[in-house]
């Protein structure tokens, strides 16, 4: 359960019984919170010539991906099918979103979630309703969230041109709780039972406790 401290404690036990309760110890567990994020950097122009064109979204914050969706990637565009979406991580990560598809159909409107049920891109491309990506963008989970998210279009045909309007972010972060108990056990030799004195347990290392 997110944002919970547990609570525990150990005691040992053998053919004689139990031993007493330890201390208490805690652990809290780390949060997990989504957002979504806008560009900043967009419109930009889709040349008719062949063309790149970028647009990042930069976050700050220092967590753990546990989730990613790409939201309302808008444009303009004769021919879409000229066309490939890639969504690049802050680790290099590449997810490649939509390649070729609709033929000659103009302009793209879409969303991009694993865990849609649309499978197949519906064409013409032009509806918030997210489909899966041509990857998986589950590449990216565990990753680092700080860095910059870059959304790649290109179009690797010339002639036909147009623009690219607009697209969010849809993060979800795993903030790990920075608190730490640790229970050390220095060696050490403990006399089990009256029953068989000879009968000894030696404990040493460390047992950590969560985050």
């Amino acid at each position: 359960k997110n944002n919970t401290t547990y609570i525990w404690r150990v005691r040992s036990s053998n053919s004689c019984g139990f031993s007493a309760y330890a201390d208490f110890f805690s652990f809290t567990s780390g949060d997990i919170t989504c957002s979504i994020l806008n560009d900043v950097d967009l419109p930009q122009t889709i040349g008719t010539e062949l063309d790149t064109v970028r647009s990042i979204i930069t976050v700050e914050q220092q967590a753990s991906v546990v989730d990613v969706n790409v939201i309302n990637v808008r444009g303009t565009h004769t021919f879409v099918s000229d066309l490939i979406i890639e969504l690049h991580s802050p680790s290099g990560t590449v997810v490649d979103l939509l390649s070729y598809k609709c033929q000659d159909a103009d302009d793209f409107l879409v969303s991009f979630d694993d865990d849609s049920d649309i499978i197949n891109t519906p064409c013409p491309i032009n509806s918030q309703e997210p489909q899966r990506p041509s990857g998986s963008l589950s590449d990216m989970i565990g990753e680092s969230v700080q860095g910059d998210w870059t959304l790649v279009i290109y179009d690797d045909v010339r002639e036909d041109g147009g623009t690219f309007d607009s697209w969010s972010l849809e993060l979800c972060l795993l903030t790990e709780n920075t608190v730490e108990r640790t229970i050390t056990f220095s060696p050490s030799v403990i006399e089990v039972c009256e029953k068989d004195p000879a009968e000894t347990i030696t404990l040493e290392g460390s047992i950590a406790g969560g985050n």
